[in-house]
């Protein structure tokens, strides 16, 4: 089914692709997120882990700051990924009561420079904040691996009216821009 999203980490040496396989038996399809290294030869990934079974991933970035650190997300659900020698992600339970407000679809998600912090936005005009949960500590390198990844929802802030199209950082500003035609900068 082919290339769903794509990104190329901020120091340039990683590529990562988030593309969906079609079993021609039976129509179902999977998805993949595969690591490349750019300076590599290989027409190969240094990684390729499957998304879990069931999601829909449509976005996906690395960490500003970690290349080894990546968000991912389909109109329902995110995902955390670390990456060292393999891969294991991280999905948050988030649920519309915790905010007791309604949440639209999940559109695009960005990693905020410089912070621990993430953000989604979504169909209605929102983003979620995603930070990491205070009061943990990794007891081994497997745990400190997951919990890299592991991230809460913070809060939700209400941005425009419109659906969220597109989150990216410029310098210290969060640039967004929705159905409404508009560009907004924070």
């Amino acid at each position: 089914r082919g290339v769903i999203g794509v990104d190329v980490s901020t120091d340039s040496l990683f590529l990562v692709v988030l593309s969906a396989l079609e079993d021609n038996v039976s129509s179902v399809y999977s998805q993949q997120i595969s690591i490349w290294e750019l300076a590599s030869n290989t027409e190969t990934p240094v990684l390729t882990e499957v998304v879990p079974a069931g999601t829909c991933q449509t976005v996906v970035r690395f960490h500003p700051l970690d290349a080894r650190i990546l968000i991912t997300n389909g109109p329902s659900q995110v995902f955390f990924w670390s990456w060292e020698n393999d891969f294991s992600c991280y999905t948050p339970h988030f649920s519309r009561r915790d905010f007791r407000q309604a949440i639209g679809q999940l559109t695009v998600s960005v990693f905020l420079p410089g912070t621990t912090q993430a953000i989604t936005g979504t169909s209605d005009g929102a983003v979620i904040l995603w930070d990491r949960p205070t009061g943990i500590s990794a007891s081994s390198s497997e745990d400190s691996r997951v919990l890299s990844a592991e991230r809460v929802a913070v809060k939700i802030m209400r941005l425009c009216h419109h659906a969220i199209n597109h989150l990216s950082t410029v310098s210290c500003y969060l640039v967004v821009a929705g159905n409404d035609g508009a560009v907004r900068l924070y």
